[in-house]
């Protein structure tokens, strides 16, 4: 080996690694570009999110979050709330399922086409848990080079920790009615119009109540009548997309069963969602139309399905367990005390 070739090689690679560095911020910056040029405005992709949502600081995050899920095909995101929201489906698969909500911006998996900046952590040392999305260098931050030996965590949210360990999600009040558990939720301060109480309930990982049959409509009335007797309630109806043709969050149509109040649907263009009537109405625990913006409705009802966890394991009122599963779309007693938790789920559900 000649004298010096050691040092001269060394300061090749350092200088080739300095040079790579930068091509890679400038390439990424001109993709972002390119990739916001393509997003689809005010759009946003419902019932294929995977996990809850992640917050994190730019979208390009948000990329690189879908780039490290398998499953991912899509991804949205919110700059307003730091929001990103990834997806096992396409707009183009599921077009009925998609909803024009100002703020958000829908990407295609691909949206940013730049290779070998994702930073993924090696399958055998990744420590995340709960749906966190494990990455030795998260992009746009001040981290430049990746960290194999304490990879970062992407927790969803309701989770922290490390290791996305701790929940700290709501698990009360959720109560099943077949394949489904639903929780009505109230605020008589701030009343969520129709588009808020949507992403409340996209939060929980559900959509607004769909009652499509007299069994399903009676059981969410109950739930209002213990929660919030005085107050309209939104459920999952509008006529939004097209005036006139009324349909359910998960765009199948009205259909055959109804519970209108005399008169409704009126013919006015801008009452175009869809309300439970209080206790005390006229009309009682109808339906009525009205303004998808009004502050007037202080209840919604949330819906998730459960029929995904084809087994469940029964837990009494005093936190014992029989020790054996038990199909997802009953309990064993009916006990109101009872609860019972789904097969390869930390979240637990009561019957009454």
């Amino acid at each position: 080996m000649p004298p010096g070739f050691a040092v001269k090689f060394l300061l090749l690679c350092t200088c080739v690694r300095a040079v790579r560095y930068d091509t890679e911020e400038e390439g990424l910056l001109a993709m972002e570009e390119q990739a916001e040029k393509e997003a689809v405005r005010n759009k946003r992709l419902y019932f294929h999110r995977i996990n809850t949502y992640y917050l994190v600081d730019h979208s390009t995050q948000c990329a690189q979050l879908c780039r490290l899920t398998a499953d991912c095909k899509s991804y949205q995101y919110r700059q307003g709330e730091q929001r990103c929201e990834i997806n096992n489906a396409t707009m183009r698969e599921f077009p009925s399922h998609s909803k024009t909500l100002t703020g958000w911006s829908y990407y295609k998996r691909n949206a940013i086409a730049f290779f070998g900046i994702w930073s993924p952590c090696p399958q055998e040392s990744d420590p995340c848990r709960n749906g966190g999305i494990c990455t030795s260098r998260l992009l746009k931050t001040q981290q430049t080079e990746p960290n194999h030996c304490r990879p970062t965590c992407v927790c969803p949210a309701g989770f922290h920790g490390d290791d996305c360990q701790t929940d700290a999600r709501d698990k009360v009040g959720w109560k099943q009615h077949g394949l489904y558990a639903f929780k009505v939720f109230s605020d008589n301060v701030t009343p969520k119009r129709y588009n808020e109480a949507r992403t409340a309930c996209a939060d929980e990982g559900a959509t607004l109540g769909i009652l499509k049959d007299e069994d399903t409509h009676d059981f969410v009335l109950a739930l209002k009548n213990m929660t919030a007797p005085s107050e309209k309630l939104w459920i999952g109806l509008s006529d939004s997309e097209v005036e006139g043709s009324f349909a359910w969050e998960d765009g199948s149509p009205l259909g055959d069963f109804s519970q209108w109040v005399p008169g409704q649907p009126n013919s006015q263009s801008n009452r175009n969602c869809v309300y439970i009537t209080p206790q005390h109405a006229t009309h009682p625990s109808q339906w009525g139309d009205r303004s998808c913006s009004s502050r007037h409705v202080a209840a919604y009802v949330c819906q998730k399905k459960l029929s995904f966890w084809s087994r469940a394991k029964v837990v009494g009122s005093s936190g014992s367990s029989d020790d054996a599963t038990h199909s997802a779309d009953r309990t064993t007693d009916g006990h109101s005390l009872t609860y019972w938790r789904p097969d390869d789920s930390n979240r637990y559900f009561n019957n009454w």
